[in-house]
């Protein structure tokens, strides 16, 4: 099974001050649907500045420690496939946590333009958990499968994994999915097996009150609002 993701939801995204989006930020698509309401959400929300990968000054890391910050403790960050909470002065350690691309950068990202860098496609992540996860594409894992096994990784314990896909908690799924929709602007296909069969990752109830802080922050980051 490969996964068509779908999602009935406008979720928006965190700021550092908790907002809502300006009145009337989306009143031009309004009604519209389709191509049309695509192109108009674009013009709507494309006057943002990029934030870097890597830099000095604030990149994406400072990014995810203010976007993905521990609630009950200031100073970490949730992981989000082991969903623990890790000091965010352990970034870029071999036993800390760096950044996750959900959708994998060796899958036409290649390290080049904004998409690099966008933060909807991006999460905070155990570092050894990331590397287990490597490239795989998210899926149900087959226990068939004969390198099947669970949990994906030690540091995972939720997780799981089979020869050519990784399955995260399912905590997360929906907000995972959610993500990537935000991120491409529109509903996504992650995988298909052949051209006429491909499977829809039903919606996992969301963590709506974290993913509508988590976008108008983002919004705030990138200067949309």
């Amino acid at each position: 099974m490969r996964w068509l993701i779908l999602s009935a939801c406008t979720v928006g995204l965190v700021s550092f001050v908790q907002a809502d989006p300006p009145k009337n930020y989306y009143a031009k698509a309004t009604g519209k649907t389709g191509r049309v309401f695509r192109s108009t959400l674009h013009d709507i929300i494309d006057d943002h500045r990029v934030i870097k990968y890597s830099s000095k000054n604030p990149d994406t890391a400072d990014a995810l420690a203010k976007l993905d910050v521990d609630p009950n403790k200031r100073n970490s960050v949730i992981l989000i496939y082991s969903r623990r909470s890790e000091a965010i002065s352990n970034f870029g350690t071999s036993s800390g946590w760096n950044r996750e691309h959900l959708w994998c950068n060796s899958y036409g990202i290649d390290k080049r333009g904004p998409a690099y860098s966008d933060l909807h496609n991006l999460k905070p992540a155990d570092a050894s958990v990331n590397s287990a996860r490597s490239n795989k594409i998210y899926d149900n894992s087959d226990t068939r499968d004969a390198k099947y096994q669970k949990p994906g990784h030690p540091e995972a314990k939720l997780t799981s994994e089979d020869t050519d896909s990784w399955e995260p908690p399912a905590e997360v799924r929906g907000e995972i999915s959610l993500d990537l929709v935000n991120w491409t602007g529109i509903p996504i296909e992650i995988h298909k097996l052949d051209e006429n069969r491909t499977e829809i990752w039903a919606q996992d109830p969301l963590p709506l009150g974290h993913m509508e802080r988590r976008y108008i922050r983002i919004q705030v980051i990138k200067k949309r609002i």
